[in-house]
């Protein structure tokens, strides 16, 4: 069986979060401000703040429904005491009491892989295409859901078998296999309508 050895060393990373913080915080950054509110964009700009260039990309939040309190889960290219160390340095006040130092911790993953393990995942994404052609109310060059951009533009011709777990499915499939994965099964576990902003002021 042959083996494939990872480029850098990489580590999964898991912080205490402050969420009653994080809210503030983004309150009066003004994130919230006429804005629909994005979590994971707040977060992405918190990180990047907090540890630099080494922040923890990507990642996710996970935490109770209405909770004050959870967890961030991602993955950086350096261990606990770097980020430690970032936070020391680049963390205003309010910001190191979101992810308190103390609370990360950090686990190197392996830097060998067998060819043709199976690994079972969870994975949250934002299964999105960019479509080369116009469609109603959409300009060409947009981004939209992949699911949405399967539908055939006249209700009448949807077809009865088209799926949103299978469009997904696919989409994430073309994407493992882009880093030499294959995708044998997948499941959608829920589905949730959101807006994305890309940039401070845009919303998508």
């Amino acid at each position: 069986m042959s083996t494939i050895i990872a480029a850098a060393a990489l580590y999964m990373i898991r912080a205490e979060l402050d969420l009653a913080a994080f809210h503030r915080w983004a309150g009066g950054r003004g994130i919230f401000g006429g804005q629909v509110f994005d979590e994971g964009f707040a977060m992405h700009k918190l990180l990047r703040e907090s540890f630099g260039e080494i922040a923890p990309q990507p990642f996710r939040i996970i935490a109770p429904r209405g909770g004050t309190r959870g967890s961030l889960y991602g993955y950086s290219e350096v261990g606990a005491d770097a980020l430690r160390e970032a936070s020391g340095m680049y963390a205003c006040p309010l910001q190191a009491r979101i992810l308190p130092p103390d609370g990360i911790d950090a686990k190197r993953m392996p830097a060998e892989w067998d060819a043709g393990r199976r690994l079972g995942f969870e994975i949250l994404t934002r299964p999105t295409v960019r479509i080369a052609q116009a469609r109603k109310g959409v300009s060409a060059g947009s981004e939209i859901d992949a699911f949405v951009a399967a539908l055939p533009e006249c209700k009448d011709e949807r077809p009865e078998d088209l799926a949103r777990e299978s469009v997904y499915a696919e989409w994430l499939g073309a994407r493992l296999e882009r880093g030499g994965a294959r995708l044998e099964e997948a499941r959608l576990a829920s589905f949730r309508r959101t807006r994305a902003v890309r940039r401070l002021g845009k919303a998508a």
